[in-house]
């Protein structure tokens, strides 16, 4: 049982396998958390969905994090997603 078993966590910014984000993912996955993920941007959808796919994560969303209403937007879909 992971530290993080029973939490939930959205990590917005995953690009490829390089990015800080996915290392994120990586370690919260292993320490038992569920997580959503977001992108920026259409072009990154593609790179995005196999890595998702690789952690279990079923919440994945484009966002521009540049606009607030967007975040506001991804996070209330990510909460009715988790039941939160």
């Amino acid at each position: 049982m992971g530290i993080l078993e029973g939490k939930t966590a959205l990590v917005f910014g995953l690009a490829n396998e390089r990015s800080i984000a996915w290392g994120i993912t990586q370690a919260m996955h292993a320490q038992g958390a569920k997580i959503g993920i977001s992108y920026a941007g259409e072009a990154l959808e593609r790179r995005v969905r196999p890595l998702a796919a690789a952690v279990g994560c079923t919440f994945v969303e484009s966002c521009d994090v540049s606009k607030d209403e967007d975040i506001a937007a991804v996070a209330a879909k990510a909460g009715e997603a988790f039941g939160q």
